[in-house]
């Protein structure tokens, strides 16, 4: 949770922390119900929670970012599921290259209900 928490104040500095902060419970619930898969190399560096084809979550710890993580456990996902999709807010341009990089395309975009920012439904391009 703590990289949860961290992910998100980094890279959505556009949202209020206390957004996050507010939602801490409800997310380690979720977590423990979602299907989630964890980048351990003797130290937990980022993980991958899924909702069926659905990427719920991708984060990878600060110190950690630009190793490659992400893209292994995107790629550990796609291995798992062939098709994903993900909603990136517009101005998280860090998950908005990285999703780009790593094959998905935007299909659609909306208000996010509790933010008021838009948001893009990106899927892999392997979808049907």
């Amino acid at each position: 949770m703590d990289i949860w928490l961290s992910g998100n104040s980094e890279a959505h500095s556009f949202i209020p922390l206390s957004f996050f902060e507010e939602r801490f419970e409800e997310t380690a619930s979720a977590i423990c119900d979602a299907e989630v898969y964890v980048f351990d190399d003797g130290e937990v560096r980022g993980f991958i929670g899924l909702d069926k084809s659905y990427v719920a979550g991708l984060f990878v710890r600060g110190d950690s970012r630009g190793m490659g993580i992400g893209r292994h456990l995107i790629s550990h996902a796609v291995s798992l599921k062939g098709s994903l999709s993900v909603h990136v807010f517009s101005k998280n341009e860090g998950a908005m290259r990285f999703y780009l990089k790593n094959g998905f395309l935007p299909v659609s975009s909306s208000e996010n209900e509790d933010t008021g920012e838009s948001e893009v439904l990106l899927q892999n391009s392997i979808m049907e």
